[in-house]
Order: structure tokens, then C-alpha cells, then sequence
């Protein structure tokens, strides 16, 4: 009885172990699946951002980027304060995230700088392209064709261009106001190296990943774990059962055995006294009863020695 007991107990622990797991590995999951989607979406964004930065004569809507800038802080947000994250607690995984957070702010502020900066660049670009349309000296030409390249030829050198527009010398309010917004055309391409420059400095897209290589890892591995956690306790769970099956048959089949033994005792023509340990009865059968004449009920708790008449010697009994 205490052993079906026990392992009913350990059989139920387990199944509730079990549960457990499974309920946590879906729990797990379904924040990995979430947190896959942020780190996605924001592996596309900083990508995006690079381009935005590295071509600064495009003409993107800078509230788009905004709000893609917004959607990148709140994924981000969300991947840092994620329970499951915390419940690894790797701290080279908080590091990275810190150190990423910290990273894009920053490119962040060189976007903003470039959106300043743009506005200026093709104002004065679009004004060069309508002032280029009157008759200007064949001298100007050449820049012309240069202020068209800059973006495309890296090997064009800007300081030396400029150094060349400056020593120019204009003939009419045509030529005066495209010289103008040449200088500033070199003066805020001269700028957007710079920041590009800083971008390359930031390594932002290698942080970022670093980022993804390691969290990858630690999912990998946390969902592994939690593979093998359930496939042996599953394991265990079938081992019990079993046992538990093997042990209800044995029992049952003592069950029959003692069962018919009972019979036998009972409907035996013998007398059949059973005692425990103190010698006194716990059970006496129908022979007994009729041969001696006492009752179960008198009998029950007695010794023996009642049955002893002092007719006998010592020896017959």
C-alpha cells in the first residue's frame, strides 16, 4: 500500500515537472519568436540608416526616417527589457546591448546633422543644375561636370576642387551665384565625409552583429537544454509509468493469489489459527469456531493458551 502510495506521489510530480517545462519552453519560445523579430527588424533598419547617411544628395522624407529612428528605440526597448533575457542573465549579452543602444544614439545624432546638412546640399545642388541652363564661361564647365561626380567618384579630391572654385572668377550675377552654391556644395560634401568618416568609427553595424552571433548562441543553447530537459524527464515519466503498470499487475495478481488462499483457509475442514508477533489471534476460520466453540469475535486478541484445557501435558501441547 505505501509503496503504490509513493509511486502515485512521485508519478504525479512528475507529470506536474512536466507540464511545467513544457508550459515554460512555450512561454521561452514565444519571447525568442518575438525578440527574432525585433533583432530582424532592426538589423534592416541600421541598415537603412547607413544609406541614409552615406548618400547625401538622396531625397528621402526625413519624417519616414523619423519615425523608422522611433520603431528602431522602441525594438531595441524591447529586446533589452525582455523577461526571458533577464532570466539568462549572460552578462556579455547585457554588455552588447548596452554598448549597441549607446552606438545607434549616436548615429542617431549624426543623422540628425545630415538631415540639417541635406536640406542645404540640394538646395544649392538643384540651384547649380537651373544656373547652369544660361550661358556661362566654358570655364565653368569643368566644374559643373565635377560637382555632378563628387558623390559617385570617391577619388575626386574636394579640397583641391574647392581650392579651384575659389580662385574662379565670375562675369555676371549667373556665374557669381553658381560659384556660390558650388562652394557650398563642396564645402557640405567636405562635411558629409566627415561624418561618414564617424560612421565607419562607430562600427555600429559590427556591434550589432556581434550582437545577433551571441544572442543566437544563447538561444540555440537555452532551447536545447530545454529539448533534453523535457526528453528526459519524458523518458523518466514512461519509466514510471511502466514500473507503476508492472507493480499494479503484481499486485493484483498477489490480490488473486491471496484471495483464493482465503478461500481455501476458510472453507478448510482444518483449524487454522493465525497470530502476530505478541502471539496474540487476528484470525481464526469456520473450522475453528465449530470444533472449539468460540466465536470469531471471542476469539480475535486472545492467546492461544485459551484452547488449554490442563487435561494435557506439556508435551502434547
Amino acid at each position: 500500500m505505501k509503496k503504490s502510495i509513493f509511486f502515485a506521489f512521485l508519478l504525479m510530480l512528475m507529470i506536474s515537472v512536466l507540464g511545467y517545462l513544457i508550459y515554460d519552453s512555450k512561454i521561452q519560445r514565444d519571447n525568442f519568436t518575438i525578440i527574432n523579430k525585433k533583432v530582424k527588424n532592426i538589423t534592416l533598419l541600421n541598415m537603412e540608416f547607413d544609406l541614409y547617411i552615406q548618400n547625401p544628395l538622396s531625397y528621402d522624407n526625413f519624417d519616414i526616417i523619423q519615425r523608422k529612428i522611433t520603431q528602431f528605440k522602441n525594438d531595441l526597448d524591447e529586446i533589452r527589457s525582455n523577461h526571458i533575457l533577464h532570466k539568462i542573465k549572460n552578462q556579455d549579452l547585457t554588455q552588447r546591448l548596452y554598448i549597441l543602444k549607446k552606438t545607434t544614439q549616436e548615429k542617431f545624432e549624426l543623422m540628425e546633422k545630415v538631415k540639417a546638412h541635406r536640406a542645404i546640399l540640394n538646395n544649392s545642388f538643384r540651384l547649380i543644375q537651373k544656373l547652369y541652363q544660361f550661358d556661362l564661361s566654358p570655364q565653368f564647365n569643368s566644374l559643373y561636370s565635377t560637382l555632378l561626380t563628387t558623390q559617385l567618384n570617391p577619388e575626386i579630391d574636394l579640397n583641391q576642387t574647392l581650392k579651384k572654385t575659389l580662385d574662379l572668377v565670375s562675369s555676371n550675377k549667373y556665374e557669381k551665384n553658381f560659384l556660390k552654391h558650388a562652394k557650398i556644395v563642396l564645402q557640405y560634401q567636405l562635411k558629409f565625409q566627415k561624418i561618414t568618416l564617424l560612421l565607419e568609427k562607430l562600427h555600429s553595424k559590427e556591434k550589432l552583429d556581434h550582437f545577433v552571433t551571441n544572442y543566437q548562441k544563447l538561444t540555440q543553447d537555452k532551447i536545447q537544454r530545454a529539448y533534453l530537459s523535457t526528453i528526459v524527464l519524458f523518458g523518466l515519466l514512461v519509466l514510471m509509468i511502466t514500473l507503476n503498470l508492472v507493480f499494479a499487475y503484481r499486485l493484483i495478481q498477489s490480490n488473486k493469489k491471496l484471495s483464493r488462499f482465503r478461500k481455501t483457509v476458510e472453507n478448510s475442514d482444518n483449524i487454522v489459527v493465525i497470530t502476530n508477533n505478541h502471539e496474540t489471534i487476528t484470525y481464526v476460520n469456520d473450522a475453528f469456531t465449530r470444533t472449539t466453540g468460540y466465536t470469531y469475535e471471542e476469539a480475535i486478541g486472545q492467546k492461544p493458551s485459551i484452547l488449554k484445557s490442563g487435561k494435557q501435558s506439556d508435551l502434547f501441547y
